[in-house]
Formats: C-alpha cells, sequence, structure tokens
C-alpha cells in the first residue's frame, strides 16, 4: 500500500481595512489597485483562485465602479473566487452588543446574497482583536461549522483545533498567532508576503511543518502590499518536482473539507480565548462609550418600530451600514490618527439621528389613535417608553423650558411624579410599564423657576436609600453597606483613582512603576439635600504634579455618588480633566472580598475568569460587556459599566477598570497628539450592585440594562394610556431584539438569550401574539412552538441563544 501524500493548500489573502493609518477614501483607492489587480490574474490564469472578504468593500465598489463588480460576479458564479464569512466588516466581537454581531453578519450576508448569488460556508475572523465564547453558536446558526481566525489569545499552543462555546457548540477552527511564539506550527503556514523572498521563506517553512496534514499555507498580503503571483510558481515547482507531496492552489472550502474528516481527532479549546490589544480598551474612550449609547439606541428604534407595527426600516438598515464600518476593529479600537476618530464621531451623530427619528415615527404611530384637546401654553407632552421587558421605576431627564418659568407638576398616566431641577434639567421619578410606554405632562406656570437642589461642603457624608447605605469623608469612601444583611461590602477605600506610567502604543499598554493614588490627593466633599428622587454625595481633587507625565500636566476628579429611591444600586458619575502623557487612569475598588475569580458579561452570556498570563499584546483587562461580578459564594458585588469595557482582578477582592491611557510610543507610524492622549474633559458612569448569593439571583443583570438602556421620552402630540407590549420570564433569560421580520411578513422577530447557564423554560408575552415559530440567526421559520393568550411558551437550553418568530392577530 503506498503511503499518503502529504497535500498542501495554498489558500492566498489579501486583507483590506476599511479604515485605519488612512481614511476610508484613501483606503478605497487602494482597494480599487487590488480588484483590478485580482481580476488581471483570474483573466490570466484559469487555475488562479482567491478570497472576498468583508461586504463593505464590495457594496462601496459597485457605488464606484459597478463595471469591476460585475466582473467579479462571474468568477465568483464559477467557484474561483470564495466569498468568506458574510460579515460586513470583521468587527470587533469582544466589545459590542451582541446583536452588533448579528446585524454586521446578517446585512452582509443578504447583500452577498442578492449581488454574487451565494451564501458563505466559511466562518471569518482574520485580524479581529479576539473570539469570544458564543462565537461558535453564531457562526452555526448562520450555517457556517468552520472559522479562519487568528489572533487566538490565550496559552493554547494549537494552530488547529475544536473551539468548543458555552452552550457545547463547536467550531473547526484554523488559523495562526502573530505575536505569540507558543503557537506551535504543526497544520499552518503563513507569512505577510510583501516580496518574492517572503514568498520563498513561506513555502521553505511549510515543508518543515509535522504532522500528517492537510496543511494550509497562507501568503498573506494587506493594504498598500501588492496582490503577488510569485506564490503560483511556488505551487508549481513542487507539485513537479516532489513526487511525495500534493501542491495544489486553494479555496478555505477546500482546506476545511480536507480536514473535517479528522474533526473529532482535534484538540478541543474553550472558545473565550484572550483578548489581543487590550491597550485599545481605553485609548480613545469616548469611542466606546458613544458606541453603547448609539448601538441600544439603534436596537431601541428597531424594537420600537416593530411593536408600532412598521416593516423594516431603510433608514435603520443604512444605519447598520454605518455601524459595521465603526465597528471594523482598526477603526473601533481607535489606534488610527485622530482626523478618522473626529470623523467617526460625526457618523455616530448620524446614525443616532436616524434611530431618534425612528423612535419618533414609531411613538406617533403608537399615538395614532389617542387624541387630546389642543395643547395649551402652560404644559408639555412626552411619550415616555421603556424598552425592557419588566415595570420599571426609572429616572427619566426632560429638557427645561427656555422662558422663566415654574415648573408645579408633572403627571403621568392617572398620577402625578415626584421631580426635581438638577444641571439646567427636569429629572422625574417615572413608572413605565414592561416594554411599554405612557403619557406625561408637564405643567407650567409664569414665574422665578425652581431652585436646583442645593450642596454644601461638608467632611463626611452619609447616602442611603431603602437597600444601601454609602458614608464618604476626606479619606475617600469610608464605608459602603448592603442594609438588610449588614454587609459592608466597601470599607476605608482611599485609593479609589490611581496613576500610574505607561509607556506603551496605541494597541499595547506597557504599564510600568507604581501608582500614584487619590490618597495623596486632598478631598472635598459636598451633599445635596435629599430629595424624593435620590440623595447625592460629589467627592473632588485633584492629583499633584505628576514627574514622567510632561510639563504642565494635571488630573482634577468628582465623584459623583447617587442612590435613586428604590434602587439596590449606586450610581457613580466620574468626570475627569486631564492633561499629560504616557499614563493610565484607573477607576479602582478594594472590597471585602477574597477572590481572584470574576463573573464577566459578554455578547450573549457570561464567564468566569481568573487573571491570565500576560503577553505581549495583552497585559491584564478583559473586556466586559455590561458588568463584571466578583462574589465568594456568601456576598458579592458587580461594577457596571457603559462602554469603559476593561476590568480585571489585580489582588483578591480588588477590581480595577482603566479609564484612560496617554500611550507614549508611536504605533504604526500614527502620530501622538494631544486627542489621542485624551487631554481635556471626559464623563463616565458606572454603578455598583453589592448583593447576597450569586449574581443571577440578585439584581445585577437587571440593572446593568437598565443603567445601558436609559427611559425614552419622545415630545408629543397626544398622552398615550399606560401599555405593556412584552414582558419575558425568568429573569435570567434576556431580551435581546425585536425586530420586524426581514421579509416583510409582519411578523416580529424576538430574540432571546439565557446567560447563566441554567435550563429552563421562558415565559414570553407579547401584545397580540396569536402564533409562533422557532426560528434562528437566519429568520428562518422552523416548527411551531406554544402560543395561547399571548403567552410564548418554550424550552431555553444554558447559554442558547434563541430567536422566535411572532404572528400578531392585528397591527398593535
Amino acid at each position: 500500500m503506498k503511503p499518503m501524500k502529504k497535500t498542501y493548500m495554498v489558500v492566498a489573502i489579501t486583507h483590506i481595512d476599511l479604515s485605519w493609518k488612512k481614511n476610508e477614501c484613501e483606503m478605497a483607492e487602494l482597494f480599487d489597485i487590488f480588484i483590478i489587480r485580482l481580476l488581471d490574474s483570474l483573466e490570466q490564469y484559469p487555475a488562479f483562485t482567491y478570497v472576498l472578504e468583508q461586504a463593505y468593500h464590495y457594496r462601496s465598489l459597485q457605488q464606484r465602479r459597478p463595471d469591476l463588480l460585475e466582473r467579479l460576479k462571474r468568477f465568483v458564479q464559477e467557484g474561483r473566487l470564495e466569498v468568506v464569512g458574510g460579515m460586513a466588516s470583521t468587527l470587533e466581537t469582544n466589545v459590542p452588543n451582541g446583536e452588533c454581531y448579528v446585524r454586521n453578519q446578517s446585512i452582509g450576508t443578504q447583500w452577498m446574497r442578492e449581488t454574487f448569488g451565494v451564501t458563505p460556508t466559511t466562518g471569518w475572523l482574520v485580524d479581529t482583536f479576539g473570539i469570544h465564547a458564543q462565537v461558535p453558536q453564531i457562526l452555526k446558526q448562520f450555517g457556517q461549522t468552520h472559522l479562519l481566525a487568528n489572533r487566538f489569545g490565550g496559552t493554547s499552543h494549537h494552530d488547529v483545533f475544536r473551539a468548543r462555546g458555552l452552550d457545547g457548540t463547536e467550531t473547526i477552527v484554523v488559523g495562526w498567532h502573530s505575536y505569540s511564539s507558543y503557537v506551535a506550527p504543526l497544520h499552518v503556514a503563513k507569512a505577510d508576503c510583501s516580496d518574492w523572498q517572503a514568498v520563498d521563506t513561506l513555502f521553505a517553512r511549510a515543508e518543515q511543518l509535522q504532522g500528517e496534514g492537510p496543511f494550509i499555507v497562507i501568503p498573506f498580503v494587506e493594504n498598500e502590499m501588492m496582490l503577488g503571483l510569485h506564490h503560483m510558481e511556488q505551487v508549481r515547482h513542487r507539485q513537479e518536482e516532489n513526487g511525495n507531496e500534493e501542491w495544489k492552489l486553494a479555496l478555505p472550502r477546500d482546506y476545511f473539507q480536507a480536514l473535517e474528516v479528522k474533526r473529532h481527532s482535534l484538540p478541543v479549546v474553550h472558545s473565550d480565548l484572550n483578548p489581543e490589544f487590550t491597550g485599545t480598551f481605553a485609548l480613545r474612550t469616548e469611542i466606546r462609550t458613544t458606541n453603547r449609547r448609539v448601538e441600544t439606541l439603534l436596537l431601541e428604534a428597531e424594537k420600537w418600530n416593530a411593536l408600532a407595527g412598521g416593516l423594516p426600516s431603510n433608514l435603520l438598515e443604512e444605519a447598520w451600514w454605518g455601524m459595521a464600518y465603526a465597528q471594523f476593529h482598526d477603526v473601533f479600537t481607535g489606534s488610527h490618527p485622530t482626523p478618522i476618530f473626529r470623523d467617526l464621531m460625526v457618523r455616530y451623530g448620524q446614525m443616532e439621528s436616524s434611530a431618534q427619528t425612528v423612535l419618533s415615527q414609531s411613538e406617533r404611530r403608537l399615538n395614532s389613535t389617542h387624541t387630546i384637546p389642543t395643547i395649551g401654553a402652560n404644559h408639555s407632552h412626552y411619550t415616555i417608553m421603556n424598552g425592557l421587558p419588566w415595570d420599571r421605576v426609572d429616572l427619566i431627564t426632560l429638557p427645561l423650558r427656555e422662558t422663566e418659568s415654574n415648573v408645579t407638576n408633572v403627571n403621568l398616566g392617572d398620577g402625578q411624579a415626584p421631580f426635581e431641577i438638577r444641571d439646567g434639567q427636569l429629572h422625574v421619578r417615572a413608572s413605565v410599564p414592561a416594554a411599554g410606554a405612557i403619557g406625561c405632562v408637564v405643567e407650567y406656570e409664569s414665574g422665578v423657576r425652581l431652585d436646583e437642589v442645593k450642596a454644601e461642603e461638608v467632611t463626611s457624608g452619609i447616602i442611603e436609600n431603602e437597600h444601601l447605605l454609602l458614608e464618604c469623608d476626606t479619606l475617600g469612601i469610608k464605608r459602603f453597606v448592603l442594609k438588610h444583611s449588614g454587609v459592608t461590602l466597601i470599607e476605608n477605600a482611599a485609593n479609589f483613582l490611581v496613576i500610574q506610567p505607561d509607556t506603551g502604543s496605541f494597541q499595547i499598554e506597557h504599564p510600568n512603576g507604581g501608582e500614584v493614588s487619590s490618597t495623596v490627593c486632598r478631598l472635598h466633599i459636598r451633599q445635596f439635600e435629599a430629595t424624593p428622587i435620590c440623595q447625592r454625595l460629589l467627592l473632588s481633587g485633584e492629583f499633584p504634579k505628576l514627574p514622567w507625565a510632561g510639563n504642565g500636566n494635571k488630573l482634577h476628579f468628582e465623584l459623583e455618588f447617587m442612590l435613586l429611591a428604590g434602587k439596590p444600586r449606586l450610581d457613580i458619575g466620574v468626570k475627569l480633566k486631564w492633561q499629560g502623557e504616557q499614563s493610565r487612569i484607573r477607576f479602582k475598588l478594594a472590597t471585602a472580598l477574597s477572590t481572584s475569580e470574576a463573573i464577566y458579561e459578554i455578547p450573549f452570556g457570561t464567564v468566569r475568569r481568573k487573571p491570565y498570563i500576560e503577553t505581549k499584546t495583552a497585559k491584564g483587562e478583559w473586556p466586559a460587556h455590561r458588568f463584571v461580578a466578583i462574589e465568594d459564594g456568601e456576598k458579592g458585588i458587580a461594577l457596571i459599566n457603559t462602554g469603559v469595557v476593561g476590568a480585571e482582578i489585580v489582588a483578591p477582592g480588588t477590581l480595577a477598570a482603566t479609564l484612560l491611557r496617554a500611550p507614549q510610543s508611536i504605533w504604526a507610524n500614527v502620530p501622538i497628539d494631544a486627542q489621542s492622549s485624551q487631554h481635556g474633559e471626559h464623563t463616565f458612569t458606572f454603578a455598583l450592585v453589592p448583593y447576597n448569593g450569586s449574581w443571577h439571583e440578585s439584581h445585577v443583570l437587571e440593572m446593568a440594562q437598565e443603567v445601558n438602556n436609559p427611559l425614552q421620552a419622545i415630545a408629543s402630540q397626544s398622552i398615550l394610556p399606560a401599555v405593556s407590549h412584552v414582558r419575558l420570564e425568568p429573569s435570567h433569560v434576556v431580551l435581546s431584539a425585536i425586530q420586524a421580520a426581514a421579509d416583510h411578513s409582519g411578523e416580529l422577530i424576538v430574540r432571546v438569550y439565557e446567560t447563566a447557564g441554567l435550563e429552563g423554560n421562558l415565559k414570553l408575552f407579547v401584545l397580540g401574539a396569536e402564533a409562533a415559530w422557532a426560528s434562528d440567526l437566519q429568520e428562518t421559520k422552523h416548527e411551531q412552538i406554544s402560543c395561547m393568550d399571548d403567552h410564548v411558551t418554550a424550552p431555553i437550553r444554558p447559554f442558547e441563544i434563541k430567536t422566535i418568530r411572532i404572528a400578531r392577530r392585528v397591527t398593535v
């Protein structure tokens, strides 16, 4: 019996950024050059094959050069070009909402299918900064069980493996890790091939791969690199000279097909892999805090458009294409020149405006059957909307009239609501039904405007509500108490803010040297008078000049602590005024807990993580989607963020989250300036939720959603009676999205996921529901499921992402 030939499949790849060191228009020029070269190669060499990634590029090409796109179609349909991934862009997967991944994949796949007539089957996460633990399940629901990727992180040494997700879904992953020496090259040879010598070296390295194969050889080019043909000559030469080997040009699907026979012998790796370039979590922080606000608003607009009976919105689809650009990894993570940052913030403003427009349109549809008499000059009318599936009492902020007039009353539904004037705005404690809306009337009368809530400077102060007590003095946080159990979670915490030298680059932090903490600052405390809405304390101070941070460096800070009436959380507003260099500024919480393990929320789930071994590209912080929690079996505390995602346990029971970084080193020739060093004023919002027992038995998940999904107020011409559209149980099942079905059937797409690893049954109330079907991320209609009296019930597995199609009796 003849021995099997070793098989080498050569898969040539070009990766072009949507934007990075150059802006989108400049990158488009490079892309056009690549496409012309690609077409020329395809037409000249019948055996030549290549890969197409990122629908955003080709959609833009269609607008610029439809002739080039038409020429590409033939080669896709002939099978010489493989469309991979199906994503609009290779987005940063760890930080954006999981629904952003789904929309990115959905709009990209649909565009590729409609334009090229193919549905991508190979998953693709090349150059993105990490792979989280729900990626295998997302891929499977889009019909992809194979993934070509890089930047694995962690300490796994495999270049081919089965990544097992939270729900048990597995995907075969093939790829490389550019910055880690511990990945053993057993199956994959890859190199950046800017010239022929690099190609020769790559093929020589491929011949040294150990094992039986099949082997994949990847001549990789990106951005300014020219697509070369030297690899074809290398394949021809080896095919002719090496009789005991098979060398051939191939596509990713060919390699995965050959590898599939080895599926069950491949090693299994937990797919919660270390992210790379963790220094970007606090680089140009405004990107991620703005993104959190805008992506939430887009999802809310989508939800209310569907609940109000709307069909898919073209305005929202364009906004999702805009989000695909914004969340492209080298754009989203901020390691680009300042003009690209400024352009990005303009784009976020455009997306936010689109979402607000759709929200207003949806409110008008909801209110179309409700009228009121002519609105008097002394009234302002609003519809208050709660997108979360439980009855909610929370703060809503409304604008004050510019004229001198006094707010005399705020009516919400059939009753009065408590309010206060603060920071030049009207703050109302509103009670709104689950996934519902209610009318609000603000009454004015002529006269002197009500005074703002007053504050006085004190040496110590206490605020408390039904659940929590916080005491501060001139040394810092004296105690933070969970009242019903009497447990003190934080005590004598003076180093709540720290600065450390950081000589790292835009993408890779390099903290070195000791911390300077808020213990060196003279603190001022201001206590505000208590109102029916809340109690507040303000802690402020200024750091001394730092010897390493450059001339004129300074850091002034204010921390506002607020306890809302009835809420089991402490809201924290952090304001920084910063000027300086080569530093990182961290918010730090030393708790009474003794643990080095934390629960991190990720897109579509939660994972438990311990501090990991630092690598060249990662220094310790994991990304937390909305919260990170630490607990000891009896008690715990969760830190909720609104876009400041990097967090780690730096000592048992001590959490740290980086707020700002001012990098010292140039990265990829991108210049450092005052903007990249984040000079100026910054505002961050956090919340602390202490609890007894386990996080999923507490209010942590509910509070994380409320802090990140504020009530919406729409100026209205009608008063909507209180109505609830959706309710969901149990609490560890999260309402992820509601949208109008893409097929224009008028049905609702409702997506939920289980986030605590518990098996159970979900109970979903949808107003007007008359029939329901199991579905998936592609909105396919599967088997019918129980739907009676507006209630849908179905089993849900641990960490399952579950989509349900719902038909309603009438347009609600």
